[in-house]
């Protein structure tokens, strides 16, 4: 695969491009994974383009290694869709609005490249419902601290076909420590019932897509 590099052309940013691209492009990465990289460089080519990214973004080591971490992320298969449309969201509006990917900003890429859509799905579903909390509503919470009243909440939220698809995504968002665990005296509890099972990782990335309009119904489209 090769990329138009003279859309841009003999610029620094073209060549930047050119030099971190260049082992994903020509490496062992899969057809799937170098049509990916390839879409993510348009992307940003447009955005150049159209003067909304500096042409000067990675001057700054922190956007370089941003930009690296969903290289990586790309050559690890086939991208699921969702979350790379949410990868590329992140990235190119912390060029943007900071022109400088904060470490807040790093590690949610980093989060976002170890979910699917239906993980996010689920956090973004369990955050919408958090957000409606109110005094009386979360008093009503604490005496239905069971599983199965979370669960039923995050699936009228996030729009699954089954309730189970809820259930094969619980133990590795508690992984990575995104929601809290069960209860260890009572299995059908949950933990962290005031912020609904979400930890303040979860929220702080939840908070930040939502700043830049990247919500739960994209993940419904």
């Amino acid at each position: 695969m090769e990329l138009n590099l003279k859309k841009l052309g003999d610029n620094a940013i073209a060549k930047g491009f050119e030099e971190m691209g260049k082992s994903i492009l020509t490496g062992g990465a899969s057809g799937i994974g170098k049509y990916a990289v390839g879409k993510l460089f348009e992307y940003i080519f447009e955005k150049i383009k159209n003067r909304e990214i500096r042409e000067d973004i990675f001057k700054s080591q922190n956007n370089r290694k941003a930009f690296i971490e969903v290289l990586k992320y790309l050559d690890n298969g086939i991208p699921d869709e969702y979350i790379f449309d949410a990868l590329k969201v992140v990235l190119t509006h912390s060029y943007t609005e900071e022109d400088l990917v904060s470490d807040k900003v790093f590690q949610i890429l980093r989060i976002l490249t170890s979910l699917d859509s239906n993980d996010l799905r689920i956090v973004f579903a369990a955050y919408t419902f958090y957000k409606k909390l109110d005094s009386s509503s979360l008093e009503e919470l604490e005496g239905r601290s069971y599983y199965w009243y979370w669960r039923d909440k995050v699936y009228d939220e996030a729009g699954f076909e089954f309730k189970e698809t809820i259930d094969t995504s619980e133990e590795k968002l508690i992984n990575l420590h995104l929601i809290a665990p069960r209860a260890n005296s009572d299995i059908n509890q949950i933990n962290n019932v005031s912020n609904f099972r979400l930890t303040e990782m979860a929220i702080k990335m939840c908070d930040y897509l939502m700043e830049i309009n990247y919500t739960i119904e994209k993940l419904k489209e």
